[in-house]
């Protein structure tokens, strides 16, 4: 059975039992008898103003109900309910957690649900695990013994409209016969213009430990099913507290989308290659939610090496952090040579 952080302690009403957060119901089921309880859930449809004063009522009570915990080995910080101790870290399974003097900080708008357990999302990586061309045979026929944990993340998810003008210069190649051969010649053209563009649920961590690099492989998560915050949903889970705040955030959101703008503009036109290209945007309409969603963190060794690979706890979606076979790599980019040899001998046999 794969072992849970509890974040809070609820007892059931029928045998006095542990409730629960249960990812196929999506409501408390008591750990002792299996009654379910059902709580009060409303869906997220709000998005607030970047300028929100976070000073609020439901600031302060998550503040008085919540600690920070701290682990000592990653550094790694916990919110956890009404000061229910965890005996591991979630990320590097360390013993060695503390409380901290630190506020849990602001309360979440939403959270995204597991949509599975741990058992299941074991299940779901190694079926995927075994369908990975690159990951050693070897740790297909015998997958290690993981370590599992379900940990909500902190993010913030923007939406913000752009306006971009831009100007630059492009190449095109072109390829022309003479007298039986070919030839290729080069010309420049410049271009300007403006393009307006709109971006929704540009999800941003805001975690100490998950990058947003591992975060990418594992999107995305589906925020029309996006739940309204309550602490019902994260019993059973542990929340991990922020360590970015909005302000930094945000400003990473928009380097996430500049490669987009560039990739817009760039489509209007028929071009080799880019000599230069100048964009100037300006961002307006910006609104956020802060979420937490739900990951999974697995943990083993292959060969003497720590791996931790990462879920999706929403679709069961698998990052890539895996093992790599070095033979078949290097059987691949042999493949790969002799098709571009094969090509170049017969460019010089059909030149000739």
């Amino acid at each position: 059975m794969v072992r849970k952080l509890n974040a809070t302690i609820e007892k059931c009403e029928g045998c006095g039992g542990n409730l629960v957060f249960c990812p196929d119901t999506l409501e408390l089921t008591c750990e002792k008898c299996g009654k379910e309880q059902k709580f009060n859930k409303q869906k997220l449809t709000t998005k607030r103003n970047l300028n929100f004063d976070f000073q609020e009522d439901n600031y302060n009570k998550w503040v008085e109900s919540n600690k920070v915990i701290q682990c000592k080995s990653c550094g790694a910080r916990i919110v956890l309910n009404k000061l229910e101790y965890a005996s591991n870290c979630p990320y590097c399974q360390s013993s060695f957690v503390s409380l901290s003097e630190e506020l849990p900080g602001i309360t979440p708008d939403g959270i995204i649900p597991f949509e599975f357990d741990g058992d299941e999302a074991l299940h779901k990586f190694k079926a995927q695990v075994k369908k990975r061309f690159y990951v050693p045979r070897a740790i297909k026929k015998s997958l290690p013994r993981n370590k599992v944990s379900g940990v909500y993340i902190p993010s913030f998810s923007f939406d913000l409209d752009s306006k971009s003008s831009y100007k630059g210069v492009l190449i095109k190649t072109q390829t022309y016969f003479k007298d039986g051969k070919s030839y290729t010649r080069e010309f420049s053209f410049p271009i300007s213009g403006k393009i307006n563009l709109p971006f929704r649920d540009i999800m941003v961590e805001a975690s100490s430990q998950i990058t947003q690099k591992q975060l990418s492989q594992i999107l995305p998560f589906n925020s029309e099913k996006a739940y309204k915050f309550e602490e019902d949903f994260i019993r059973g889970y542990v929340v991990e507290h922020y360590n970015e705040d909005l302000k930094a955030c945000f400003e990473q959101a928009k380097q996430i989308v500049d490669p987009n703008i560039r990739r817009e503009i760039l489509k209007k036109y028929a071009y080799s290659r880019v000599q230069y290209l100048d964009i100037d945007t300006k961002f307006y309409n910006e609104k956020f939610i802060y979420n937490v969603s739900p990951i999974y963190i697995f943990e083993y060794n292959y060969k003497k090496k720590q791996y931790v690979t990462l879920m999706n706890g929403q679709t069961g979606k698998l990052g890539k952090d895996l093992p790599i076979s070095k033979i078949k790599v290097a059987f691949t980019v042999l493949i790969i040579l002799l098709f571009i040899a094969g090509v170049v001998v017969l460019s010089i046999l059909y030149s000739n």
